[in-house]
């Protein structure tokens, strides 16, 4: 009877032991399962989902003190198809959002983290991706990441960490992934960074191979209109080519973007063509001249660089027949010939001649349309989520201070400032004499001293004084 009592006394106790942690046992068991299923099934590999985001779910040990490490962004390579290097690399913050005290499996258990990276940002709206990253850190290889990227190859991630030792972060990465503090890189170096129980699961967190096959990706691509001389010379009033419009497509998508060329005091518009290479003059495509040179719609490729070249001719006056200082009735001379002075014989006068010389009023102003690069800041607000243990998804909310540029078209009104006169007569011998060069200002007079006849003066506009900006610049950038 005793034996069945003390059988019975130790059945009791082991049911109310099972009954207290039942609860905890189930609840970790089912994250457990949850997620080491999804972490057997995925192994190394590395989807990307419709929307541009790379994800991969990494498995850790629960530590049993009160150092930890966290993940704080990643370190991206990347190789082309055939296996040959980009021969860059850029670091993404991007940071492991840690639970909520209490809410941690026990010491000894595994953890298991999903991350989900943007790699590109096929419509615009997300603030930054691994492509993004890639261009700010690398701008004189913006066209090549791109196509890169475009064609396909294989993006590989290491992770960046930090240790935190009893709730103390010992180093951190901002937006442009500079390192300060206490911080890893490699997976040899956080394996030895502390006494960790399970070193070897840190090579989930590296090397990690995103495969992306030719035309998976959503790009933004530029389109650029450039302005040049046909003997060679920039035009492009910021030096730069100026950018049109930045387009969101695939590899093989038909998509199309009006480009207007710019006026330009003193020259004349004669080509244009399309250009997929960035080489002005050698790799020209569907060359127009004449009146359809000034709008071009060019069919966008996503695997190219996207340029439209405008050319010109700088109007020489006088002789030149596009030249519109010297159409007749745009500059007005007064008097307009010596027999419209009083007092003259056969075209002679005995005195100075004095004649004003301005633009018609019309034509005294006129409209350019330009473009700029403008700074700009924004803040972005950021939601981060886990689940905790009980597998409930737990969120908080940061912001952070984003700069950039954009170019921004406008109109800017031109008036004319000065002129530049100068003409010929003839002696009674009939010998020519020049009348030297002059600069006056729009309205101003020049004297004629010389005894001369037939005279004939020429004009044109030397300068001309520009007024205000007017931008046109729509909504704010994405």
């Amino acid at each position: 009877m005793n034996k069945l009592k003390t059988k019975i006394s130790i059945y009791l106790i082991l049911v109310m032991i099972f009954t207290i942690l039942m609860p905890y046992l189930h609840e970790i068991k089912a994250e457990e399962v949850r997620f080491d299923l999804i972490y057997q099934i995925q192994q190394d590999t590395v989807n990307i989902d419709k929307y541009g985001n790379a994800w991969f779910i990494a498995k850790a040990k629960r530590a049993t003190t009160g150092i930890r490490f966290r993940t704080i962004g990643f370190t991206a390579r990347f190789e082309k198809k055939g296996g040959t290097p980009l021969g860059i690399t850029t670091r993404f913050k991007m940071e492991e959002v840690p639970p909520k005290p209490g809410e941690e499996p026990p010491a000894g258990y595994y953890t298991y983290t999903k991350y989900s990276i943007p790699v590109t940002n096929p419509d615009g709206t997300a603030q930054t991706s691994i492509i993004d990253r890639f261009i700010v850190d690398n701008p004189t290889k913006a066209d090549e990441i791109r196509q890169a990227f475009v064609n396909g190859g294989t993006m590989y991630l290491d992770a960046v960490f930090t240790i935190v030792e009893n709730g103390k972060r010992l180093g951190s990465m901002d937006m442009d992934g500079n390192l300060t503090g206490e911080t890893y890189t490699t997976l040899k170096g956080i394996q030895n960074a502390r006494g960790w129980a399970r070193p070897d699961l840190f090579k989930d967190y590296f090397n990690k191979p995103i495969p992306i096959t030719e035309g998976q990706l959503t790009v933004e691509v530029p389109v650029y209109a450039t302005y040049w001389l046909t003997t060679g010379q920039r035009l492009d009033p910021q030096g730069h080519p100026d950018l049109i419009e930045t387009v969101y497509m695939k590899k093989g998508e038909n998509k199309t973007v009006t480009v207007n060329a710019l006026r330009f005091p003193g020259y004349k518009l004669v080509s244009s063509a399309f250009n997929y290479t960035g080489k002005g003059g050698v790799d020209d495509e569907q060359i127009v001249t004449g009146d359809g040179a000034a709008t071009r719609n060019i069919p966008v490729k996503a695997e190219a660089k996207n340029y439209v070249y405008f050319y010109y001719q700088a109007i020489t006056c006088p002789g030149d027949p596009s030249c519109p200082q010297l159409v007749d009735g745009d500059i007005i001379f007064t008097p307009n010939t010596s027999f419209d002075i009083s007092g003259n014989r056969d075209g002679w006068v005995n005195e100075d001649i004095r004649v004003k010389i301005e633009v018609e009023s019309s034509k005294k102003e006129v409209t350019m349309t330009d473009s700029e690069s403008r700074g700009y800041k924004y803040k972005v607000k950021h939601r981060s989520c886990h689940r905790n243990s009980k597998g409930k998804r737990r969120c908080h909310t940061y912001y952070t201070t984003e700069h950039g540029s954009t170019s921004c078209r406008f109109e800017q009104k031109w008036t004319v400032n000065t002129l530049e006169v100068w003409g010929e007569g003839y002696t009674l011998s009939g010998s020519q004499v020049n009348i030297p060069r002059q600069i006056i200002s729009d309205g101003g007079t020049i004297t004629i001293s010389q005894e001369l006849k037939d005279i004939t003066l020429h004009a044109k506009v030397d300068s001309w004084t520009k007024g205000s900006k007017r931008f046109i610049c729509g909504g704010p950038p994405n």
